[in-house]
């Protein structure tokens, strides 16, 4: 699950490669997408306009442009890094996105790329390995395991262990190791036994400043969606 966005051609009516399977004045653009007007949806019809978008021009269904932007949890990440900063279109990503505003983005991108650092963020780390990352919005919790009964998440305090009915907590370390069922806080030597299935070896929280340059796949994705409403001067569509 994630956030998808896409920009539609401007191929309908003028650029169709073939007529439509009913006259034009019966289809119209819904939410980015070319489809039949209500008096006229009709179930066969409805498949048989929807065949035919995907070849009646150069573009698949009418859509210049689909670029899946990141996961939730990507996403998040990146709101929150751009918390205390004023990008109010990269911010902006629901609904839909006229092109005035796209041609903004692009400017916001700019300035975004030239940031010299961005809020902090929380990693679990195993080595060099990146095996989770602090997220507000969902309180640092990232592992939900119903079989042993207990949520594992990370905060700038520490990889934590709760109970998933009552929210105890019931371990945590900054750094640790975990073998077999067991985990042991390497400070304190503290140890919690558990089924919970999860990574093998010595772990660590660690909290650096972020830079614009973690979150360069999001940004390029924009980038591309922003350029092709510009270009389309259509909507960015999120879905």
């Amino acid at each position: 699950m994630g956030l998808d966005a896409f920009v539609p051609c401007n191929c309908f009516p003028e650029s169709l490669r073939r007529p439509p399977p009913c006259p034009l004045e019966w289809l119209e653009w819904d939410e980015g997408h070319l489809g039949l007007k209500p008096e006229h949806d009709q179930g066969a019809l409805w498949h048989r306009v929807h065949e035919w978008s995907q070849s009646a021009c150069p573009h698949r269904g009418f859509t210049l442009i689909w670029e899946r932007v990141d996961n939730w949890t990507g996403v998040a990440l990146f709101l929150e890094a751009m918390e205390e900063h004023d990008f109010p279109v990269l911010k902006s990503l629901d609904g839909q996105l006229e092109w005035p505003q796209a041609a903004q983005g692009l400017r916001e991108i700019e300035r975004f790329r030239q940031l010299p650092r961005l809020n902090e963020t929380t990693e679990l780390l195993l080595g060099d390995e990146v095996v989770n990352c602090y997220a507000a919005y969902r309180q640092g919790v990232f592992l939900l395991d119903p079989r042993s009964g207990l949520n594992a998440g990370i905060d700038p305090n520490g990889f934590f262990l709760q109970c998933r009915q009552t929210h105890q907590e019931l371990f945590r370390a900054i750094k640790f190791e975990h073998q077999g069922e067991r985990f042991r806080n390497l400070d304190t030597q503290t140890t919690f036994e558990t089924t919970l299935q999860f990574e093998t070896g010595v772990m660590e929280v660690r909290t650096r400043i972020s830079k614009p340059a973690d979150f360069e796949l999001i940004v390029a994705s924009l980038e591309a969606l922003y350029r092709a409403s510009v270009e389309m001067q259509r909507p960015v569509y999120w879905t």
